[in-house]
């Protein structure tokens, strides 16, 4: 599944990137999108959204005339809520499992339904 994920990243990148000359517009949205598509798509993503935060800060803050010299002045702003870990490999530290359910359909339909596909 990866090597597809990549040849796709790869596709993006060098069909989209170079058919736009100037800065911003297309250029920067086929990156952005390429890179959305392998963080999501790569198990290990979280490797990669940690700089590609940075990248997207100082981005946004380069818009607004702020030229930060490095990343202390990210990692020195005082963030109260951080949401992330889709797989639950950060903070349960292993594989992930399933801790809750809802029913959405009336339990004795959800029985039906495991009788008929047979594990019920």
């Amino acid at each position: 599944m990866e090597p597809c994920i990549a040849n796709v990243h790869l596709h993006l990148v060098s069909v989209k990137f170079p058919a736009n000359d100037d800065i911003g517009g297309w250029t920067v949205w086929s990156l952005e999108f390429a890179i959305s598509v392998f963080v999501v798509a790569c198990p290990c993503g979280i490797g990669l959204a940690a700089p590609t935060a940075l990248f997207v800060g100082i981005g946004i803050a380069e818009k607004y005339g702020i030229l930060p010299r490095g990343g202390g002045e990210a990692f020195g702003a005082q963030v109260d809520v951080v949401v992330f870990d889709k797989t639950g490999t950060l903070t349960e530290g292993g594989a992930p499992r399933i801790t809750d359910t809802t029913f959405v359909i009336p339990e004795c339909q959800l029985i039906a339904i495991q009788i008929a596909s047979g594990f019920g």
